[in-house]
């Protein structure tokens, strides 16, 4: 096959990016502010925030810290963070295959010296500075800030804390937890059709060190359904209510995902509204200041996905009262695989 210089074709090259930004766009659950090329293509302006990361209903402030809560403080007395409850996938975009990817043991958050975040990823760090920062609006009007290094132009990296999304008007943040999304483009420069992205969900913050031992708690907050049909390429990303209650007496965890919300993005970029009708049923168990639980869809969600529903949701307790919950869910589905994020607090 022949060579295809992408440094030789900046034409090839912004069209490449572009491709980037459908994937990204399906992921983020938001479709505005996403532009060819530019500096909020792949960044994260739309993205983490948007939906997936529970942008919508927490976060807030400004990038690399804010003023507003949603997770802002967190770096003020600590520089980095592990992980805490992963989600991960992978997107062929033109093929639109996707699938589930293992967890990122070693995923670490760090605040660094040039104005924004460096993030250890499967062995690697990616450098995002001030200079890689871009603020646009998602689709809900509210202010997102992210982040894209395009330093590498085979491997193009976004990322984006659910922190760097403006809060709704009477809103507040999350104070313990935060979300993020990273995403990266690989092009295989032999065959510029062969683009993957790879999605990376998960949350952080200030675990809960001393759990409660007796009560019952509900938390409300908001979950994603980021899934990748693989019978047709599709993409359905939308976002939900979420509830959950514990029983800290029994470590059972119990809720719902309700409401959900979104778009159907083909691999076009072409993008439908959707709405899915239906819920899903969550169940599991708390084991310290973790918990892990099972997602079962109803009859009339699976009707709407014309799939039998499920996932898999890892979370933890953030706060001095386990004040919040945050973490990853995989739905790892015969035909629709994807990930996102969830954040709820009491």
């Amino acid at each position: 096959m022949k060579q295809i210089s992408l440094r030789k074709s900046t034409s090839l090259r912004i069209g490449l990016i572009g491709f980037a930004a459908i994937s990204l766009t399906a992921c983020g659950l938001t479709t505005s502010g996403l532009t060819t090329g530019g500096g909020t293509t792949g960044g994260g302006g739309t993205t983490g925030g948007g939906t997936t990361g529970g942008g919508t209903t927490g976060g807030g402030g400004t990038t690399g810290g804010g003023t507003t809560g949603g997770g802002t403080g967190l770096f003020s007395n600590k520089t980095s963070y592990d992980a805490d409850g992963q989600s991960n996938y992978s997107h062929f975009t033109l093929s639109g295959k996707s699938n589930i990817l293992p967890k990122d043991t070693g995923f670490k958050v760090s605040k660094n010296s040039e104005g924004g975040y460096d993030v250890l990823s499967d062995g690697k760090t990616i450098k995002f500075t001030s200079a890689d920062a871009s603020t646009s609006k998602n689709k809900q009007g509210l202010s997102v800030t992210g982040y894209v290094n395009k330093t590498d132009f085979k491997n193009i990296s976004s990322f984006t804390l659910t922190s760097d999304v403006e809060l709704k008007s009477g809103q507040t943040g999350y104070k313990y937890s935060d979300t993020y999304v990273l995403s990266t483009t690989k092009i295989d420069i032999s065959n510029p059709t062969n683009i993957k992205t790879d999605y990376k969900f998960g949350a952080f913050g200030q675990k809960t060190a001393s759990m409660p031992s007796s009560n019952k708690v509900t938390y409300n907050g908001t979950a994603g359904v980021s899934v990748v049909d693989n019978r047709n390429g599709n993409l359905h990303a939308s976002e939900g209510d979420l509830k959950l209650v514990t029983d800290f007496a029994t470590n059972k965890i119990s809720g719902s995902l309700t409401g959900l919300k979104g778009n159907i993005v083909n691999k076009l970029a072409a993008v439908t509204p959707s709405n899915p009708a239906g819920s899903f049923a969550i169940s599991g168990n708390v084991n310290s200041n973790k918990f892990s639980a099972n997602l079962t869809g109803d009859a009339a969600l699976n009707t709407h996905y014309n799939e039998t529903m499920k996932g898999v949701m890892d979370g933890a307790f953030f706060g001095p009262g386990a004040d919040e919950v945050a973490g990853g869910i995989s739905y790892d589905n015969s035909n629709l695989k994807g990930a996102s994020s969830f954040r709820a607090k009491k």
